[in-house]
């Protein structure tokens, strides 16, 4: 009910709007006192209405104090708490994300070794001088030398000497073995002229049996050729022969079936017994003269063999008399050549007896000039001096191989070490290598496999770790290997170790990013999520009913499947979107990816797992979709 005065100062008539029909006075619920409405005249004034006011809070505290409660509980509601199970809820809801730049990198796979430092070549240098002492050393530990320069001098006063007197001593002994070797090269040449003429005489008897042995087997070729030929003639003989026989014998056989008298003429005959005793004359005729050149010929065959075994004879004979020859030939080459054998050892041997103590002094010479060289040592390489064995005033006293120095040479570093055998089938000769250590820190330095072993060096445990597998072992076999860096480094030493990969394959200069980046769609092919997003977000532009700001429905279906999501690095809503990419080299993290898409500046999303929550543990639960107003107790319309 609502009141509206025309005066606040004058006593007037209060005018009224409608009243309810529900809004009902009766004097008997004034009287039972269960209304909470107070009853009025109709013209009471201002001072009368304000006290009946007054009374119905006064009579109704209880009511008044519970409204009031309910009032402010639905303003706390509604300002502090919805907000923040709101807030609460959002978080929960929220899938952080965070990006990382796309750029271009140089990726690879490999396998780990730990090495050594070693120098490109170590020489141990000693010497075998005896009764002497060191007079003058040219070096220390940790200088450079180059090849040929001195290190150390010994005494060599006393070798020179000795030296002197040998040479004296070998001169006069090489007069005397002079002579010797002369007279004794005069029988040699006797002896040896012997031999030729004895020679000369004996190939020209040789010479003229073997003509005799030619001759004789060429008349026995001669004789086997006509042989084979009366052989072949007699065989066409025989086969003419045995062709008639067949005609022979029938006419035969048909003649000897005439009647006597018929075949001895006493008998005339008809005209088919003359034909068969014509047929007849004729088949022997043929038989007679083909039975006479068969046999003609057969006794060819018996007179050329006949010779054959005459020439046969002449054949051993004439072979007889060159193998005697030839034997006599060879005893007197034989004997003449004794005989030079025999001045030829007599002159060796008194060549011998003439140089045995030349011999020994030579022996004794070598030993000077071998001791004389090492009187001086030099280093036989360049490089760092790493250990020196000697110092002025060291005597030397017995013949044995003394350790002066070592000598390093540093020009190039190799780092030795090993692979076991899980990786070494994949390390192979003339691979790249990537090099670090202690002295050099991050800094990379590249190097080449130039050894890898074939067989296992001796070691209780080894390990080495591969781009997708690591492997370790007490009685792992391990393979020596060794690296050249390409380029020397001065702040590198000798020992230090060094952390090494082998590059097994790699690509340079490519888009790669995290393997997990890359997901995998039903048809099989893979796509990242990017943004071009630089730190601004995306605005909203409408709001819920909790005032929080949303991105349209017609954003979600955007060119290139961009859509509005929450990252953990950046304000607002990012614009991201899937680009179709292809996978090119995979290692332990980055993976290559090809798309025209890709370019600077673009952001790939990471992913990363959070559980959003299904329930709030709350006195009540909040709706999403309730509109503005709406709450806890509200009706349709909002309010309380």
């Amino acid at each position: 009910m609502n009141f509206m005065f025309e005066n606040e100062n004058e006593n007037i008539t209060p005018v009224t709007e409608e009243m309810p029909e529900a809004v009902q006075y009766d004097e008997e619920e004034e009287n039972s006192g269960d209304t909470e409405y107070p009853e009025y005249d109709e013209y009471e004034t201002e001072e009368q209405v304000i006290p009946k006011k007054k009374n119905f809070f006064l009579r109704h505290k209880v009511l008044s104090i519970l409204l009031i409660i309910l009032i402010i509980g639905a303003v706390l509601i509604f300002a502090v708490i919805i907000p923040k199970i709101k807030a609460a809820q959002d978080a929960l809801n929220t899938k952080t994300q965070n990006f990382e730049d796309i750029e271009k990198r140089n990726i690879a796979n490999s396998i780990a070794v730990t090495g050594t430092v070693k120098a490109k070549e170590s020489r141990t240098v000693s010497t075998l001088v005896a009764n002497t002492k060191v007079v003058s050393v040219s070096v220390e530990v940790g200088d450079h030398v180059t090849a040929g320069q001195e290190i150390c001098v010994f005494d060599k006063d006393n070798l020179l000497n000795k030296i002197e007197n040998l040479e004296k001593q070998m001169n006069v002994t090489q007069a005397k073995s002079d002579e010797t070797v002369i007279n004794a090269q005069v029988d040699v040449n006797k002896a040896n002229t012997t031999l030729a003429n004895d020679y000369v005489d004996n190939s020209t008897n040789v010479a003229r049996m073997q003509q005799a042995y030619d001759d004789a087997l060429k008349d026995y070729y001669n004789a086997c050729d006509g042989f084979e030929a009366a052989k072949k003639a007699r065989d066409e003989a025989k086969t003419a022969y045995d062709g008639v026989q067949g005609g022979y014998n029938e006419a035969k056989s048909r003649y000897d079936a005439l009647p006597d008298g018929v075949k001895a003429g006493s008998v005339s005959a008809d005209a088919t017994q003359t034909a068969i005793m014509k047929d007849y004359t004729y088949w022997s005729q043929q038989n007679s003269s083909l039975k006479t050149a068969y046999e003609s010929a057969a006794s060819k065959v018996s007179q050329f063999e006949s010779n054959i075994a005459s020439a046969e004879t002449k054949v051993r004979t004439a072979k007889q008399n060159l193998d005697d020859a030839k034997i006599k030939t060879d005893r007197s080459l034989i004997a003449d050549a004794s005989n030079v054998a025999t001045s030829e050892l007599s002159q060796s041997t008194k060549n011998i007896e003439a140089t045995t103590t030349n011999d020994n002094n030579r022996e004794t010479m070598d030993s000077y000039q071998t001791q004389l060289e090492g009187y001086v040592i030099t280093a036989p390489i360049s490089g760092i001096v790493t250990s020196l064995s000697v110092a002025v005033g060291d005597e030397f006293s017995a013949n044995a191989k003394t350790e002066v120095c070592v000598i390093q040479d540093d020009s190039e570093w190799i780092i030795e070490g090993t692979v076991d055998q899980y990786d070494i089938s994949s390390v192979q000769k003339g691979m790249k290598a990537v090099v670090k250590t202690d002295s050099t820190g991050d800094e990379e330095m590249s190097g080449e496999v130039t050894f890898v072993s074939p067989v296992p060096a001796t070691s209780s445990s080894g390990s080495s770790t591969s781009s997708t597998q690591s492997s370790s072992g007490s009685t792992t076999a391990n393979y020596p290997v060794k690296i050249r860096l390409d380029e020397r480094d001065d702040r590198l030493r000798i020992g230090m170790t060094a952390e090494t990969s082998v590059i097994l394959d790699q690509a340079e200069d490519v888009y790669a990013v995290p393997y997990d980046c890359i997901k995998e769609r039903e048809d099989g092919t893979f796509y990242i999520t990017v943004t071009d997003a630089k730190g601004e977000s995306k605005a909203a532009e409408s709001a819920n009913g909790f005032g929080e700001k949303t991105a349209p429905d017609d954003k979600k279906n955007m060119k290139g499947k961009e859509r509005a999501s929450k990252g953990n690095d950046m304000a607002g809503e990012a614009v991201t979107r899937d680009i179709t990419v292809k996978k090119g080299l995979e290692t332990d993290y980055y993976t290559e990816i090809i798309s025209d898409e890709l370019k600077d500046g673009l952001k790939v999303l990471i992913p990363e797992d959070t559980e959003a929550a299904n329930e709030l543990d709350y006195p009540f639960i909040m709706m999403e979709d309730e509109g503005p107003g709406g709450g806890p107790g509200g009706g349709p319309e909002g309010g309380f």
